[in-house]
């Protein structure tokens, strides 16, 4: 039978391993938010109001929204039709994925794909950006 003292040693060592988890998880996660923000505000914002500009040009019409922590490009006409950039830090490691939402009917698509983890979220390019955006637009180019 294990002693009590032993047991108490054990728990404590256990609190002090996941408050020490978590003190690193919460500086991972802000750091990966300070990058993640900057990206979208000055990477990936500026790229979808290209990208609107030009599908405007070509008479498709979008717009771009920027709830907190994402990018949105939005078709007009059907506003739950949409191609999203965001950061999502509930996630381990905190990433930016790429969020597509098609309505047809009654018909709800929404993918998800990872762009990004944690800790490379602050080398994204536009370059990247536009090689999962671009394909992502094309449903709703048809």
């Amino acid at each position: 039978m294990a002693e009590t003292s032993d047991v108490r040693r054990l728990v404590r060592e256990a609190i002090e391993e996941a408050q020490a988890a978590a003190t690193k998880r919460r500086i991972r996660v802000a750091s990966a938010t300070r990058e993640g923000e900057r990206v979208i505000r000055q990477i990936a914002t500026p790229l979808f109001r290209t990208i609107a500009n030009a599908l405007k040009a070509e008479g498709q019409l979008f717009r771009v929204d920027t709830p907190p922590g994402a990018v949105r490009l939005t078709a007009l006409g059907g506003s739950e039709n949409f191609v999203e950039l965001a950061l999502d830090t509930a996630r381990h490691p905190p990433v930016v994925e790429l969020r597509v939402n098609r309505v047809r009917g009654r018909r709800v698509a929404l993918e998800e794909r990872v762009v990004c983890q944690d800790p490379g979220i602050g080398s994204l390019t536009e370059d990247a950006i536009l090689e999962v955006v671009m394909p992502a637009l094309l449903p709703f180019l048809e």
